[in-house]
């Protein structure tokens, strides 16, 4: 009787693992062949444009979140008006990062 037209209940479960043939002396499938490493495919080819899409609208957000927090902590402080220097250059400095991050991401390889 072949393996296909056993039942559940009527095959060999006490070895571990599954066995791809009836034979017993048979070799069991080796996924990652003899000796062969898996590479890791780059960074930049491995993500796709709604990927690339996702991390632009982030940074977007993640921007309006660190503007509105800023003025928002400098309203309800009641801040004196050279603040404003300060929360400019934070943000002028998280958009190059954020500017640097997505060229970074969106470049080909």
């Amino acid at each position: 009787m072949s393996q296909q037209e056993m039942g559940y209940g009527e095959m060999s479960h006490d070895k571990p693992g599954f066995s791809y043939s009836t034979d017993e002396g048979a070799h069991r499938y080796n996924m990652y062949g003899d000796g062969d490493k898996l590479s890791v495919p780059a960074v930049g080819s491995s993500l796709t444009a709604g990927q690339r899409l996702i991390l632009a609208i982030a940074s977007l957000v993640m921007f309006m979140i660190l503007t509105f927090g800023l003025v928002g902590i400098a309203v309800t402080t009641q801040a004196a008006g050279w603040v404003v220097f300060p929360i400019l250059f934070i943000l002028v400095l998280f958009t190059t990062a954020a500017v640097i991050i997505n060229i970074v991401f969106n470049r080909k390889p």
